[in-house]
């Protein structure tokens, strides 16, 4: 498997494939596996952590929040 870096920024950018600084699950999913292939539920319970408002959206604070506590973890 290739090992690649990519920055908070980035990710959420191709997630955010609308340009309006908010994403929902499936341009999470869609996303996240251009560029790292993750299983849509692992994807899935990561959102739930990150849309603590259960609003079905998060911005970008909330998306780097919760992947730094996971990168540390």
């Amino acid at each position: 498997m290739v090992n690649k870096k990519v920055s908070y920024i980035k990710l959420f950018k191709a997630c955010d494939s609308e340009g309006v600084g908010m994403i929902n699950l499936s341009q999470l999913v869609k996303g996240v596996n251009t560029m790292v292939p993750i299983a849509a539920p692992l994807l899935e319970k990561m959102f739930n952590i990150m849309d603590s408002n259960k609003i079905g959206m998060v911005d970008y604070e909330k998306f780097e929040r919760v992947l730094r506590v996971q990168a540390t973890s």
